[in-house]
Parts: structure tokens; sequence; C-alpha cells
């Protein structure tokens, strides 16, 4: 899960835009970094076996398209609703405090 790129491939259910990428690199160190489909975003992360919290999140503020703005919301919103992760078939998969899936991801290149 550390030190790579995710490529977000599900968010809430709802597919993504391929050309507006939702990407996450989480750090050894917590740090969170990556694109919200439209802006670069930062943060921090709190890992404790298989539960995950992000912290704050801030990111740059330039417009895009509605459709890329609008994924980039439903991720930002994805992210601070994630309780666990899970590593399966490959893909990083986040879900909520009720263990429902709400991110998915796959390895960037």
């Amino acid at each position: 899960i550390f030190e790579r790129d995710w490529v977000a491939e599900d968010i809430d259910g709802g597919g993504v835009i391929d050309k507006a990428k939702s990407t996450l690199r989480i750090g050894k160190d917590g740090g969170v970094s990556g694109r919200g489909g439209c802006n670069g975003y930062f943060g921090s992360a709190k890992i404790d076996g298989n539960g995950i919290a992000f912290g704050q999140i801030g990111a740059t503020q330039m417009a895009c398209e509605q459709a890329m703005m609008d994924q980039e919301h439903k991720f930002h919103d994805a992210l601070g609703r994630v309780a666990t992760y899970a590593i399966a078939d490959g893909k990083l998969v986040m879900a909520d405090k009720d263990g429902k899936a709400i991110l998915r991801f796959a390895a960037g290149s």
C-alpha cells in the first residue's frame, strides 16, 4: 500500500471519468498526496492494522470542467469516510465503518 501510486477505478459505486484520474499515494510516514481529478491534494493518514483514517485534506484551487470537479468532490468525501482497507486481487479496496466498499484503486503504472 505504501510508496506507490494508486489510481481510483470506482468511487462510491459510481465508476470514474477516465480523463479525470483520481490518485492516492500514502507514504510510510503517513503523508498522503495525489490528484483528486482536477487539483493536487495533500494530507495525512493514521493506519493501525487494516484500519485507516484520513486527516484534513488540503488541495490546490484550480477550476476544471464540472464533471471533473464533481468526481473530485466525491473522491474527497469518500476519503473522509474510509475506515478500513484491504488488498484483494491486486486492488486496494477501502471501506466505510459499516464495511461497505467505497473506493477501489488499481496500482498505477
